[in-house]
């Protein structure tokens, strides 16, 4: 029997794009609305209506977000290894831009947040790393170097980088293995 109005629904299907549909953007979120080939437009909180046929509508989240990198293995300008971990708190401040400037803007937040803290590692002594997380209690440290390399990167994806925090801080070795080829 299902099969038998099976038609009836398909056609009901193919109408249902010509109707116009209601959509609720909460005080927390934005929209951005993508219509007909023009720019992108920030769309603010409240009952809205869209038409499916020529409209696209994606709703972000702009509240803060905090991200955790766990600990990674780094290496500093005096070939000594470290491990460190740590926490990025953003939120987003352009949902346009943040939406159209790259295809998945959380994802390009966790690659960017893996890829400010090597080079900062890496232009460091061990000894000046150390120097600068005691001196982080001054917002002057690795923590403000950090957060201030991020913000800049972050910027062009239309997110604000509150502050980022190292939380784990380790002196480690790396040994090689080596296998026997035979």
């Amino acid at each position: 029997m299902g099969g038998a109005f099976e038609w009836l629904n398909k056609i009901f299907e193919y109408l249902w794009i010509f109707v116009p549909r209601p959509y609720l953007i909460i005080s927390t979120h934005r929209a951005v609305r993508y219509r007909r080939g023009r720019k992108p437009v920030l769309v603010m909180p409240g009952v809205r209506w869209y038409w499916p046929l020529t409209t696209m509508v994606k709703v972000i989240n702009i509240t803060l977000r905090a991200e955790e990198f766990k600990s990674r293995v780094y290496t500093t300008k005096d070939a000594k290894s470290v491990a460190l971990a740590y926490t990025m708190v953003y939120r987003v401040s352009n949902p346009v831009k943040a939406d159209s400037s790259c295809d998945n803007y959380e994802q390009t937040i966790g690659e960017l947040g893996e890829s400010v803290l090597s080079p900062i590692v890496a232009s460091n002594t061990l000894q000046e790393l150390l120097d600068e997380l005691a001196k982080d209690l001054e917002e002057c440290g690795l923590n403000a170097t950090f957060t201030a390399t991020a913000r800049k990167m972050a910027r062009r994806f239309g997110v604000r980088v509150m502050y980022c925090r190292v939380h784990t801080f380790a002196s480690t070795r790396v040994f090689k293995l080596l296998q026997e080829q035979g």
